[in-house]
């Protein structure tokens, strides 16, 4: 399994295993919807004061590699990650990956696919505009697509750059959000499909932001369906809600992670720095990581 000699390459980690500091495990960059390179985003968490990144992209892990480089160049700690969509029933749920083989052929193929469904996706919600007399120029769709994986983010700041509407939350509410006019639903995961990808090529599923579930219910049959980890913290969960998830992850037998969702935009993202994740998290899930592998070894 090539997992076992990637991952610690891959997670540009440094020489002196640290145990204390900070890290936000939920980073966007220009790959997805956020607005920064990869390399940016490194250089502005080590400003901010962080040991340790993850950068989770929507179904692309195209910004890991020059990711990579530059925290190795600064000596930033960065885990690979991931974010995929899948829905349980009617309801979204992101699964976040660590720890994983980036580099693996399968992933690879996996997220092409992923990426050229969401292409055809903002393809098919631009024609759907141009019928509501919404015409955009999709030259900036098409460059980020070129790069890694396109989403709505980018089609409703092409609609506030290109003067059709305010602001973001206008793009969502009268055009592209569910139920609205130039809507597509996109292509779908089941969470046991996600966590399996995510498995297959060592790495660890966490589910992403539990209270925008709305239902605790569900967490169980997630469990059963690969999941390993819980994003208690998060950028706009109080005190109080990220206690409650953490004595969720206790009772599931569930690692605990967090992170700030940023994607460094003016338009509601969060900065990093919104979350300071304790480095006794970071240690418990590398810790799990090499018991996988360990595990895969021995099969």
């Amino acid at each position: 399994m090539r997992q076992k000699e990637l991952w610690p390459r891959n997670a540009a980690r440094n020489t002196p295993c640290r145990s204390s500091g900070y890290a936000d495990l939920h980073i966007h960059s220009s790959a997805s919807d956020g607005r920064l390179p990869p390399a940016e985003v490194v250089q502005l968490a080590a400003r901010e004061g962080f040991t340790a990144i993850s950068i989770c992209d929507h179904d692309t892990v195209a910004g890991l590699p020059d990711a990579t480089a530059a925290a190795r160049k600064i000596g930033l700690e960065l885990i690979p990650g991931l974010e995929l969509t899948s829905y349980l029933g009617k309801n979204e749920v992101h699964i976040l990956g660590y720890c994983f083989d980036y580099e693996s052929p399968f992933l690879l193929a996996v997220l092409r696919r992923l990426c050229a469904e969401r292409l055809k996706r903002m393809k098919d919600m631009i024609r759907l505009l141009g019928q509501l007399g919404v015409r955009l120029d999709q030259s900036t769709i098409d460059q980020a697509a070129a790069f890694g994986s396109v989403g709505r983010l980018h089609l409703a700041r092409a609609l506030v750059e290109q003067g059709f509407v305010r602001d973001i939350k206008e793009a969502f509410g009268r055009y592209i959000g569910e139920g609205k006019p130039a809507h597509v639903p996109r292509a779908h995961l089941s969470p046991a499909e996600a966590c399996g990808i995510i498995t297959r090529v060592g790495g660890i599923p966490v589910l992403a932001h539990p209270h925008h579930l709305d239902n605790d219910k569900l967490i169980p049959t997630l469990v059963k369906d690969g999941v390993m980890g819980i994003e208690a913290f998060y950028g706009t969960v109080t005190s109080d809600l990220a206690e409650h998830y953490g004595d969720v992850a206790k009772k599931c037998g569930l690692l605990v992670t967090g992170g700030s969702d940023c994607h460094q935009n003016e338009n509601g993202g969060f900065m990093i720095g919104a979350v300071k994740l304790d480095y006794r998290y970071v240690e418990k899930l590398k810790e799990k990581a090499a018991e996988l592998v360990a595990r895969e070894g021995q099969q």
